[in-house]
């Protein structure tokens, strides 16, 4: 075995970061080079990229009474024709022409390959979004209830309802935020329900991210440690408590400082690939899809790398069985509810494509011709409003598109990494069940290192999303802007308080489920069905937006019937996964 030397390894660490800091700052300063335009939002720790939009040249806006023609456009653009007629005829299949008729006509232009690829990009960072730390967890949530294998089949069941439920709370923001326009979770508390207690949403939102912020901090202490002892390191170079202060000091602080994170957006493909590696190589190694699994005590000769593991890391099986309704089952809820939270994106998520077709020509292009008439005030502004409804319809089913195709793809991940870990370690699986693998499983190896570069990158959004909120709270309960002081600041006393924090707690699984109990089942549940149940009151006199319940009676009754429930059952289930956790029940 190659041993390296601590020194020289630190040191290559530090300086990439270093360069890493300073090397856009000096970039951007050079003459005729510009960074890339992109907006990037942060979520878990992760990246949320929008496509920077590039205008076509066979785009043409309509200045005249002529149209150019649409053989001219390029094939992967759709050009719909609206045309407003001026006079008293407002049928819908009068709007839409493909040849030149005159004045008073509109043209949405809709570049479908773009929205395509935001749409794409946006599924991906939405799972990159959720699955974070949570899943390496969630073995540990079905061992909290049995070490029977026969206990994987409910636990996926489990899984796979709260992943349904958590879509559907996802679309419900989507829904609200369509209606209001709002730009945050806070604003759309605001304008929904009120304005006094709209604080409530930052300090969740905070609360969540700083318990993410410190199960990253464990994560990175964890895995540093399995990778200071692969590589033959001895005494204080493989204590986690080292590592967590080296990363912090070393890394993670010229990282959260960075006054731009566009430097930061590769890390998130490292992310993507960190979760994809985990999940194929933690299937490979079960013993019942790989019956020479180095792990596996079910054949004669099997489990080479058994004999390394300490008695916490070596596979259990078949000595505990409490049910999935016993309280026990609630870890693993909270897990869950941690698992598939990505809920505090969709503000974001949303207004991507609005800003996409925004500057796509403003997807609306108007032309020059005056289409009022007599008696057609109300012709001119109607059209025109169908013509957006049809425009925002797109932008809802796109976000809706990425919702499903983003929560189907999560909870196969979760069920994958959570049925193939638990059967491999059964009762004995970790709260990263990384940390149940061999130092010397070159597998596990690899899987720590992409983990590692995944926690580094998605850290200072979690920082950056932290200190926007602390800073919001103190702007509301202080009445005072933040001063540019504040963020340095803020950002020194984050990382000194969960570093701190992370010296004396060890147990990620801890965190991600009181995490995921407390706030994760207020965010994904409780919070999305009492906005809705607010905007479909036509009693309440705060609220500024209407859902129309009016138009859809019986529907509506059902899902306001269906939110109450999500009220009471994520009240219930994260006061009773608290006591489970807390309990060790």
């Amino acid at each position: 075995m190659i041993r390296l030397s601590p020194l020289l390894t630190l040191l290559a660490i530090s300086l990439p970061c270093t360069l890493w800091t300073w090397l856009p700052r000096y970039i951007s300063g050079v003459e005729g080079f510009n960074l890339p335009s992109e907006r990037l939002q942060s979520s878990n720790g992760l990246v949320l990229r929008l496509l920077a939009n590039k205008r076509n040249s066979s785009i043409r806006r309509t200045s005249t009474s002529t149209i150019t023609s649409t053989s001219t456009i390029d094939k992967e653009r759709k050009v719909v024709l609206f045309k407003l007629n001026c006079a008293a005829s407002n049928e819908h299949e009068n709007k839409l022409a493909s040849s030149n008729n005159g004045d008073g006509e509109r043209r949405i232009v809709v570049n479908v390959k773009q929205r395509k690829e935001i749409i794409k990009a946006g599924t991906l960072n939405l799972v990159k979004t959720m699955a974070g730390t949570g899943i390496l967890a969630l073995p540990m949530g079905v061992a909290k209830s049995s070490d029977f294998r026969s206990g994987i089949f409910p636990a996926i069941l489990l899984m796979s309802v709260l992943g349904c439920v958590s879509a559907y709370t996802f679309g419900l923001y989507g829904r609200l935020i369509h209606a209001s326009q709002a730009k945050t979770l806070t604003e759309l508390w605001e304008k929904t329900v009120d304005k006094k207690t709209a604080w409530f949403i930052s300090a969740a939102t905070l609360i969540f991210c700083l318990g993410c912020g410190l199960s990253y901090s464990l994560c990175l202490g964890d895995v540093s440690s399995s990778l200071a002892q692969t590589i033959g390191w001895e005494g204080i170079w493989v204590s986690r408590r080292f590592w967590i202060v080296v990363l912090t000091t070393t890394v993670l602080y010229p990282l959260c400082n960075l006054k731009s994170l566009v430097a930061l957006a590769p890390l998130s493909l490292a992310g993507v690939m960190a979760v994809l590696i985990t999940t194929v190589f933690i299937a490979w190694r079960c013993p019942l899809v790989n019956p020479r699994s180095p792990y596996s005590t079910i054949i004669p000769g099997g489990g080479s790398l058994l004999m390394t593991l300490s008695p916490q890391q070596f596979p259990k099986f078949g000595t505990t069985s409490k049910g999935l309704l016993n309280p026990s089952s609630l870890v693993l809820f909270g897990m869950a509810a941690f698992a598939y939270l990505g809920h505090f994106v969709a503000p974001d998520l949303y207004h991507s494509f609005v800003s996409a077709d925004n500057d796509d020509g403003n997807n609306l292009v108007s032309s020059t011709a005056d289409t009022s008439t007599d008696d057609g005030v109300g012709n001119s502004h109607q059209n025109h409003a169908d013509t957006d409804t049809g425009s925002d319809n797109a932008i809802l089913n796109s976000f809706f598109r990425v919702s499903l195709g983003g929560f189907v793809l999560t909870t196969i991940i979760n069920c994958l990494i959570m049925a193939f870990g638990f059967l491999t370690f059964g009762g004995n699986s970790m709260g990263l069940v990384l940390n149940n693998f061999s130092t010397l499983d070159r597998g596990a190896t690899v899987c720590r290192f992409f983990t590692t570069i995944s926690v580094l990158g998605g850290y200072p959004f979690l920082i950056r999303a932290c200190r926007r909120e602390i800073l919001g709270l103190l702007k509301l309960f202080s009445n005072r802007d933040p001063k540019p002081s504040d963020e340095p600041v803020t950002t020194t006393l984050l990382l000194v308080s969960l570093t701190v924090a992370s010296m004396f707690l060890s147990d990620a699984g801890l965190i991600i489920g009181l995490a995921g109990a407390v706030m994760g089942s207020a965010l994904a549940y409780i919070i999305p069905s009492i906005l809705f149940l607010s905007a479909t009151n036509n009693k309440n006199k705060n609220s500024t937006i209407n859902m129309e319940q009016k138009s859809r009676p019986r529907s509506m009754l059902l899902e306001r019937l269906f939110c109450r429930f999500l009220v009471g059952f994520g009240t219930f289930a994260a006061f009773a996964s608290i006591v489970s956790i807390l309990g060790g029940v």
